[in-house]
C-alpha cells in the first residue's frame, strides 16, 4: 500500500523523517500480526498461528515437490481438564518444563502450535510418513522424565498419543495438503479413544 505521495522537489531532511514514521508504523503493525499469532503462555504458535504457518509450509512443499508431515500429541485421557474435545485453547497453564522439553526434542525447522488445552500441532517440513512417526516416538518418549518430575498432573498434561499425516507431493495431493490439521487430529482423537490400542495412530480415510 501508499501512505503518501512526496513530490519533487526533495528535501531530504524531510524525506528522512517521514520514512521513520513510515518504518516504526510498519515495525508495531508487524509486531502487533506476529503477536495475535502466538499463544502468550507456551510462546508456540496459537490455532490462527498455526493455520497461518501451515498455509506458508504447504505452499513451499509444493512448489518444492517436497513431503510435509504433521503430527498431532496430546494426553491419554478426554475431557475439558485435558484438553479434550471442547476445551477452550489455553484454559489451563502448560508447564515450563514441558515447553522447554518440546522445543529441545524437536528441530529448528519444525513448527510448533498449541492446539487446545496441552494438545499440540507439528508441522514438519521435509517430512515423510516414516520421519512423521520417528517423530511422534522422540515426543512419546519424553513421558516418563515429565511424569517424575510432574506426579499425578501428568496425566491430564503430558503427550501419550499422537496421531500423523504426511503428504509426499502436496503439488499433486493439494485437497490431502488442505487437510493437513484435520487429519492428524482426528488420528490422534483415534488413538485417544483407544486406550488399549497402538500410542501412535496414522490416518486412515476409512
Amino acid at each position: 500500500g501508499a501512505w503518501d505521495v512526496i513530490r519533487p522537489p526533495f528535501d531530504q531532511e524531510e524525506l528522512v523523517l517521514r520514512l521513520n514514521v513510515f518504518v516504526r508504523a510498519k515495525l508495531r503493525a508487524d509486531r502487533a500480526r506476529e503477536a495475535s499469532l502466538v499463544d502468550a503462555e507456551s510462546g508456540f504458535y496459537n490455532v490462527q498461528g498455526v493455520m497461518r504457518r501451515v498455509q506458508e509450509l504447504v505452499a513451499d512443499a509444493s512448489r518444492n515437490g517436497r513431503p510435509l508431515a504433521c503430527v498431532a500429541v496430546g494426553p491419554s485421557q478426554l475431557g475439558d481438564e485435558a484438553g479434550g474435545p471442547g476445551a477452550e485453547q489455553g484454559t489451563h497453564e502448560v508447564p515450563q518444563l514441558l515447553i522447554d522439553a518440546l522445543r529441545k526434542t524437536l528441530r529448528t525447522s519444525d513448527a510448533i502450535g498449541r492446539f487446545e488445552g496441552s494438545e499440540f500441532i507439528i508441522l514438519a517440513p521435509s517430512t515423510d510418513e516414516a520421519g512423521g512417526v520417528r517423530l511422534a516416538e522422540r515426543v512419546l518418549e519424553l513421558e516418563q522424565e515429565l511424569r517424575e518430575a510432574l506426579g499425578e498432573a501428568a496425566s491430564t498434561l503430558v503427550p501419550t498419543r499422537a496421531g500423523i499425516f504426511a503428504v509426499n507431493d502436496p503439488k499433486f495431493d493439494a485437497v490431502a495438503a488442505s487437510d493437513l490439521l484435520g487429519r492428524a487430529t482426528r488420528a490422534l482423537r483415534r488413538a485417544q479413544f483407544d486406550p488399549e490400542g497402538e500410542r501412535i495412530r496414522q490416518f486412515e480415510m476409512n
